[in-house]
């Protein structure tokens, strides 16, 4: 065994202690509303209020993001974790979060290699952007892409976990 493999391995362990401790302490939530047609009803009641939210990212940033991985879920990631992670730590965070029917993660990172998102980007053309992706994910009938950080998802997996994406982002709204 090299250091490296080690070191993820040791990190690995200890996220799945941190993990598993979430999914024990953490509530259950409404799985019934982890489908894409409850995120565009979600969506379109947002669409009809003015919107402020917490954090580094302005609204039409946190729609752009969110869409961006639904599209690059049908297209490809430009950048992944390694096979390691995303057979350990990412397969196990998924895990839980599809358990728990919620997900957790920093609301700011951006996906690796993706391109970059205009903090003062157009809110209508944003909206119209992530309604798009959902539409086109429901009914994509072709193969879809390794997660980057999660691995091989099913495409019922990757509904659940592209909503649990935009509800995570939702609750920065305040």
């Amino acid at each position: 065994m090299n250091r490296r493999q080690f070191l993820v391995g040791a990190v690995a362990g200890a996220a799945s202690m941190g993990i598993g401790s979430y999914a024990l302490l953490a509530t259950k939530v409404d799985k019934s509303q982890l489908t894409i047609d409850a995120a565009l009803q979600q969506i379109a009641v947002l669409k009809e209020s003015h919107i402020k939210v917490t954090g580094t990212w302005s609204w039409p940033q946190i729609l752009n993001h969110c869409a961006q991985s639904i599209e690059l879920s049908m297209h490809g990631y430009p950048a992944h974790k390694s096979a390691l992670f995303k057979q350990s730590v990412g397969r196990l965070a998924f895990s839980v979060f599809s358990q728990r029917g919620e997900m957790v993660h920093n609301l700011s990172e951006p996906i690796p290699g993706a391109g970059l998102l205009l903090k003062d980007a157009d809110l209508n053309q944003a909206y119209q952007r992530i309604e798009t992706a959902l539409h086109i994910f429901k009914h994509y009938p072709g193969a879809l892409a390794e997660h980057f950080a999660y691995g091989k998802l099913s495409k019922a997996e990757y509904e659940q976990a592209h909503v649990m994406h935009i509800y995570n982002h939702m609750s920065t709204i305040v």
